[in-house]
């Protein structure tokens, strides 16, 4: 069961001034019945504000001895303060005291004494009205009472906790529970105040404005969660256009670096005149050489392995450009020097009468004899051309 804080209302009858000054009165502050409420006055979540609960509040509750107890000695305050009134708060909204708490018929009678002048003031003023703020539980066991009225619950451990002075609205001797807002039925007593809806004040009912401002308040809840919305969206928008522009960029520097490995025309040309010429110069200095499935870079090396065994021009020639590096190590940019410079060395034409010449040759560009007439001129110019390196 759920436990409810409310507030009855009914207006000042009788009174007196104590010797002291104080105002003396006498009011019904209770009664039994079905009374009718509005879901947004019990706070019962799920269910339409506006919609009409008819709560019963039987004898046995109403005058059991700890709830009219329960009123007795309470303070009474100008208006219904925003909490409960306790220990720590009653100094801020006390004006006066609830005593001599009585069954009369079927009504909660009692004497309230009002003791601050503002309050005694507010009172002759208008605030003729007693609202009498209480929590109970709430049973939502529906029946019928004696009287024939069905309801839809019943209030059940009745606890007083304040009683308001409030403005006169509709006269009415009834009592009815208000949890801070008041009913709109026929012949209740009524307050009004002014709510703000987008900026303009307007007067309602005290349950209208309950009403209003949860309206209100589930409105504004609604757009922040729509405002949040939009900002993750596009903030998730941004986040993946962002990513897709970093894979756009990606994807154009490996095209540029694909494009860098695309050989054009030109160049297809001259690596196909490029390998025709070596494999041509490789079969013209190794004939029995086979080129078939060889790296250029094989070719070269092989080419210049065979030669330095038996040709001394291609020992010193491939020597000299090596320059100490092993052939079988070599990278490719020394083969291709060492072979272009052998293959330049032994040109076209060259035949085995040329190999007379050789160990003079090869005698020379270890630089053991001086170069002799028997050399031709093309062995003068390499043997020259070494020498120099």
């Amino acid at each position: 069961m759920k436990t409810i804080t409310a507030a009855d209302r009914i207006e000042v009858t009788d009174g007196e001034d104590s010797p002291e000054g104080f105002l003396i009165k006498t009011g019904n502050i209770a009664r039994t019945g079905v009374q009718e409420y509005l879901a947004s006055e019990l706070g019962l979540d799920g269910l339409d504000p506006m919609k009409v609960v008819r709560l019963y509040r039987p004898a046995d509750e109403v005058f059991r001895p700890e709830s009219m107890a329960s009123f007795d000695g309470k303070p009474v305050t100008v208006d219904h303060p925003p909490v409960l009134v306790t220990r720590d708060n009653w100094k801020t909204y006390a004006v006066g005291d609830v005593c001599n708490v009585r069954r009369s018929g079927d009504f909660m009678a009692a004497k309230i004494v009002l003791k601050d002048s503002a309050a005694i003031n507010a009172l002759k003023a208008g605030k003729h009205e007693l609202s009498n703020g209480y929590t109970f539980t709430l049973d939502m066991t529906p029946g019928v009472a004696p009287d024939g009225q069905g309801y839809d619950g019943v209030q059940r451990n009745i606890r007083g906790n304040h009683l308001a002075l409030v403005e006169a609205a509709r006269c009415g001797s009834a009592c009815r529970v208000l949890d801070h807002n008041p009913s709109i039925q026929g012949n209740n007593p009524m307050t009004t105040r002014k709510v703000v809806v987008d900026g303009i004040p307007v007067e309602v009912s005290d349950t209208a404005a309950g009403a209003i401002e949860k309206l209100l308040k589930d409105r504004d809840d609604a757009l922040k969660l729509a405002v949040d919305a939009d900002t993750k969206h596009k903030a998730d928008q941004s986040a993946a256009a962002a990513a897709h522009a970093a894979a756009l960029a990606a994807k154009d520097a490996e095209i540029a670096a694909l494009k860098k490995d695309v050989i054009t025309p030109e160049a297809r040309d001259a690596l196909v005149a490029d390998w025709a010429k070596l494999i041509a110069d490789a079969k013209r200095l190794v004939p029995t050489l086979a080129t078939d499935g060889k790296t250029c870079a094989q070719i070269r090396r092989e080419v210049i392995g065979e030669l330095v065994k038996t040709n001394d021009t291609a020992k010193a020639v491939a020597g000299a450009v090596l320059a100490g590096k092993e052939l079988a190590t070599a990278d490719a940019d020394a083969l291709r020097a060492a072979f272009n410079a052998v293959s330049a060395a032994i040109p076209a034409g060259a035949s085995e009468q040329q190999s007379g010449n050789d160990s003079a040759l090869g005698a020379a560009l270890l630089g053991k004899t001086e170069p002799t007439q028997a050399m031709d001129a093309h062995a003068l110019f390499v043997a020259n051309m070494t020498q120099g390196a």
